[in-house]
């Protein structure tokens, strides 16, 4: 099929297509120039403040929970609306999840940086290299800049309602190019500075955000474009009632994803942040290749759902295995050559481990297959298993990180191991969900 054909074709599959194609030019440029950051920031401030960002920036998932799984919602409540072509309940939508989603964060910001100026933060986290009134402001760039950037990134909800998620993947492009381009002026213009970097990071995502929504909710999205008259908070139970299974979904996610910095730069220190954060860097490339394609598959199944088309969806799921399939073979050529790539990418000063890259490789090669079926029971809107599961999961981790950290003494790669226990839904509950599903789809045809 020639490219111009997969442009204009709005099919659903076309516009999986159509995606793929646009967001895997604007993810490999994404993910050059996130190659590109890391050693620039380096060179600015040493591997300890680099670990210490990395732990300090994910602390604004750790906040994520306190949307309750809004977003989520909307994106299958709106999936379904548009596909129903129903423009004023969609509109409904959109505008009743902005003034939730103020409601919640405009003053979480104000009471969660009142809280943070009362807490000697070198002590919590056990880290003195930067004075404490240093990281207070810091934490507090990290905390507004959340706030803001969730309400903003409502946005990016839409696009992937309407199967577009190359929209937000330009999005963060563009995001990073900016933020490139503050760390090399930067660099010229001031010495190694935690609090610039930060400034930096806080600013950046904010302004691009708001030129995007203006721009799209001007144009593109004009029909369903929030206002203060289309609120209806009779809708916030529905939103909320999906949101809380997702709600739940994210904390169990969050307990066991971004708490890994914080538990690494406790038991092991900043350096060894750097080191895990760089190896997963590398190898998350599989993930976000995988992602360029299955991005748009969620909002897709939930249209074939809404309309019944559940032909498609299997032969959809068939051919995101046999990519996922590709990914495993690409990866492994990936640890084949790593040590390589870490001279050629970060010199000779860092030194990642090859049995590390080994631990990445095989979660990055299971998250490829896992993500395909939570694509389908996020956009069915089969959530009780993952949901039941999820309320399990963290507890799994936090146990799992204890025994092989204290007692069997497994370092940094203790995190991985309990990562992969912890992820039990994904590679085979959701498969298992999946299959089942497809028995009872034959049974009804055959009736």
């Amino acid at each position: 099929m020639k490219v111009k054909e997969i442009l204009s074709d709005q099919s659903r599959s076309g516009k999986i297509r159509k995606n793929a194609l646009q967001g895997g030019l604007i993810k490999g440029a994404s993910i050059i120039l996130s190659l590109i950051l890391v050693p620039l920031i380096l060179k600015y401030v040493d591997e300890s403040v680099y670990g210490l960002w990395l732990s300090i920036s994910s602390l604004s998932m750790w906040l994520s929970f306190f949307d309750i799984g809004l977003n989520n919602g909307l994106k299958n409540k709106l999936g379904i609306a548009l596909a129903n072509n129903d423009k004023i309940m969609a509109k409904k939508l959109v505008s009743t999840t902005y003034a939730i989603l103020s409601l919640i964060f405009i003053p979480l910001a104000f009471v969660l940086v009142t809280v943070i100026k009362q807490i000697d933060l070198c002590d919590v986290i056990n880290v003195h290299i930067v004075s404490n009134v240093e990281l207070v402001l810091v934490v507090s760039f990290v905390i507004v800049n959340f706030c803001l950037r969730f309400i903003l990134s409502t946005i990016n909800v839409v696009a992937f309602a309407h199967q577009s998620p190359a929209i937000s993947s330009f999005e963060n492009l563009l995001e990073q190019l900016l933020t490139l381009i503050s760390i090399i002026i930067l660099s010229f213009t001031t010495k190694g500075n935690l609090i610039m970097l930060a400034l930096v990071y806080s600013l950046v995502p904010i302004v691009t955000l708001l030129i995007f929504s203006i721009l799209l909710y001007k144009t593109k999205y004009n029909s369903i474009s929030p206002s203060f008259k289309n609120i209806d908070l009779s809708l916030s139970n529905g939103l909320i009632g999906l949101g809380f299974q997702f709600f739940i979904i994210q904390i169990a996610g969050l307990v066991m994803y971004q708490s890994s910095n914080f538990i690494i730069i406790k038991y092991f220190g900043p350096e060894d942040v750097t080191k895990y954060n760089i190896a997963f860097k590398y190898f998350n490339v599989l993930t976000i290749g995988m992602n360029i394609f299955s991005l748009p598959l969620w909002s897709a199944i939930t249209d074939a759902y809404a309309l019944k088309d559940y032909r498609w969806i299997q032969n959809s799921i068939k051919k995101y295995s046999h990519i996922a399939l590709g990914g495993t073979v690409i990866g492994f050529v990936m640890l084949l050559f790593s040590n390589e790539v870490y001279k050629l990418w970060l010199g000779s000063d860092v030194v990642i481990p090859t049995t590390l890259s080994v631990c990445f490789f095989i979660y990055n090669s299971i998250c490829l297959f896992s993500g395909i079926f939570c694509s389908f029971t996020n956009g069915t809107g089969m959530l009780k298993v993952q949901f039941l599961s999820c309320l399990v999961s963290p507890f799994v981790f936090i146990f799992a990180c204890y025994l092989f950290i204290e007692v069997y003494n497994c370092g940094v790669y203790s995190i991985i191991i309990a990562m992969l226990l912890s992820g039990f839904n994904g590679y085979i509950l959701a498969p298992l969900q999946y299959h089942n599903w497809v028995k009872q789809i034959s049974k009804n045809e055959v009736r």
